[in-house]
């Protein structure tokens, strides 16, 4: 069940990747990245679609876990 889900996550996150300048105009302008990006709420977009994409790769090969495990353990 891990893979179908990763595997939906990830094909959303390459989705945005691909379609960040439609995402904007969906989503309207995000003001810190028209401030601080270069290519203003696009890349963020981008930059926001890598990250989903990843995290879909990492619950698809079920390594989520063990990575939120090793960043949290200090926490606790």
């Amino acid at each position: 069940m891990n893979i179908i889900w990763g595997l939906i996550i990830l094909a959303f996150g390459v989705l945005m990747t691909i379609k960040a300048q439609s995402m904007a105009g969906i989503f309207g302008q995000v003001a810190w990245a028209e401030a601080n990006l270069r290519g203003g709420s696009a890349a963020f977009f981008k930059l926001l679609g890598i990250v989903v994409a990843l995290v879909g790769i990492l619950i698809a090969t079920n390594l989520v876990q063990g990575l939120l495990i090793r960043f949290l353990a200090p926490l606790f």
